[in-house]
């Protein structure tokens, strides 16, 4: 528990599969971790996305499972290349996702979202009644930021974003946020730019993740591969970076991340989960066991606690 790695997802599925099989239930597609989510939201009081939920129902052993949280697409899942693996490290801080700077970073993305669609004319009667039905496929970009690319965010909506706003001066001059999960704070200050900026360049990040990966799968020189996984990592180092530019980040996930670029075998790595915090995933050549067994003992004795190494 606390290690962001979607322990709280997977016991709402767990037990609401086990349910289902009490009470002879059908719950088909996607409705059974709409309804797990549903009580991280609402009984829990995480305002979570839908992503660990569906990882943790569609989820296969050494596999990826592409997800598009629009609300809830699920692709093929993706097999992991043969060569290399995914190792978590425990940073021994535990995270939160109820924790007010994940809601603070989350309420920040849809009021950055608020002031976009006022820009482009959208009024605050509109954006009040879309979010009373909780229907956004009206709103431009269909409600959801990701569907902003990175060139059309630079060129029409960055500069009009403030870095940081407090609640009340959101409220007063913008009125709304179209989020139903989280609640505006008059007396706090929001990271409104880099937490809008994540998912915009973060959707960017993970399409080029699956295509390069799709790569490495199919690449028939044997020299391509190294090629790609560095570009792999790379876009790992980058969605931590902007993960810790929301507030999101801890210092010693940051340290972990940082020294593990000087690890041998060590392509990328990346906070997981709510951050503040919990683990951090290293994606590493499998014949690197040993030097990522080694830093692992590095950071055990650095911080003079055991911390737990998994794959």
């Amino acid at each position: 528990m606390g290690k962001g790695v979607s322990s709280s997802a997977s016991i709402e599925v767990a037990c609401m599969k086990a349910l289902c099989e009490v009470f002879d239930l059908d719950l088909p597609g996607t409705e059974l971790p709409l309804l797990a989510q549903r009580v991280e939201n609402f009984i829990v009081g995480a305002p979570c996305g839908l992503m660990d939920q569906l990882a943790s129902y569609f989820g296969e052993s050494n596999k990826l499972l592409p997800i598009l949280c629009q609300p809830d697409q699920v692709g093929e899942p993706i097999s992991i290349p043969d060569e290399i693996q995914f190792i978590g490290i425990d940073s021994g801080i535990r995270h939160s996702v109820a924790g007010a700077s994940y809601s603070n970073v989350r309420a920040a993305a849809f009021m950055g979202y608020s002031i976009i669609l006022q820009a482009m004319g959208v009024s605050t009667e509109i954006i009040k009644s879309v979010k009373t039905k909780n229907d956004f496929t009206s709103l431009p970009f269909a409600g959801y930021l990701s569907n902003i690319s990175p060139n059309q965010y630079e060129n029409s909506f960055l500069t009009i974003l403030p870095k940081t706003i407090s609640g009340k001066e959101f409220l007063d001059k913008y009125q709304v946020s179209v989020d139903n999960v989280t609640q505006i704070d008059r007396a706090r200050t929001y990271p409104l730019r880099a937490s809008t900026s994540h998912p915009i360049y973060e959707h960017h990040r993970v399409t080029l993740f699956k295509n390069l990966l799709a790569g490495v799968n199919a690449a028939t020189q044997e020299e391509e591969r190294p090629h790609l996984l560095k570009k792999i990592g790379e876009l790992m180092y980058q969605s931590h970076d902007s993960y810790s530019a929301c507030g999101l980040g801890a210092e010693r996930t940051d340290e972990i991340v940082s020294l593990s670029k000087n690890i041998p075998g060590v392509y990328g790595a990346k906070i997981t989960g709510g951050g503040n915090g919990g683990t951090v995933c290293l994606l590493t050549d499998r014949k690197a066991t040993s030097e990522v067994k080694a830093f692992h003992q590095i950071l055990c004795d650095k911080y003079k606690q055991d911390l737990i190494l998994f794959t």
